[in-house]
C-alpha cells in the first residue's frame, strides 16, 4: 500500500511500475500510476527527468499527447545531466509526437535513439503503430550507412 510510505518513496515505485507497465504495452495499469506522482516533491534533477518520462509516455499513449507534450518540453534530453537518461526521455518525445501527429518531431526522437542504439528501436516494432514503420525504416538505414531519411 503506496499511501503508508512517504509520499517521496511511493512516487518513485509508481515510476517504477509505470515503466514497466508502459514496457509491457499495459497503458491502462500505467496511466493511473503516473496520475499518483507528483514531481514537486522531489528536488535530484534526475529523478524528476526520469518521473517526467514516465509521466509524458503514460499520457502520450494514453489519449493526451499535448499534455505529455507539455510536461516533457520543461526537460532537455541534450543536457549532460541527463546522458544516462536520453533512452527515455526520446522514447517518452517519440509517443508524445507520434500522438499529437507531429511527424517531424517523432522521426526526429526515433533517430537519436537509433544513434544512441539500434536496439532501442526494437521496443516499437511489436506494437501496429506509425513508430514501428518508422523505427524499422531507420534501423535499415543506419544499417546501410545512409542517414538522410
Amino acid at each position: 500500500d503506496l499511501g503508508k510510505v512517504q509520499a517521496n518513496v511511493a512516487d518513485e515505485a509508481r515510476t517504477q511500475r509505470a515503466m514497466i507497465h508502459l514496457l509491457m504495452g499495459d497503458v491502462s495499469d500505467a496511466r493511473p500510476l503516473a496520475d499518483g506522482i507528483e514531481l514537486s516533491r522531489h528536488q535530484d534533477a534526475r529523478s524528476r527527468a526520469m518521473m517526467t518520462a514516465v509521466i509524458g509516455e503514460a499520457w502520450a499513449r494514453s489519449g493526451q499527447a499535448k499534455k505529455a507534450l507539455d510536461t516533457l518540453s520543461i526537460i532537455d534530453p541534450e543536457d549532460p545531466e541527463y546522458d544516462a537518461l536520453k533512452p527515455q526521455l526520446y522514447r517518452a518525445f517519440a509517443y508524445a509526437y507520434a500522438h499529437s501527429n507531429d511527424l517531424k518531431g517523432m522521426k526526429r526522437c526515433v533517430r537519436r535513439l537509433a544513434d544512441i542504439d539500434l536496439r532501442l528501436l526494437g521496443g516499437f516494432m511489436a506494437k501496429r503503430h506509425k513508430l514501428a514503420r518508422l523505427a524499422l525504416a531507420t534501423g535499415r538505414m543506419a544499417i546501410s550507412g545512409n542517414s538522410s531519411a
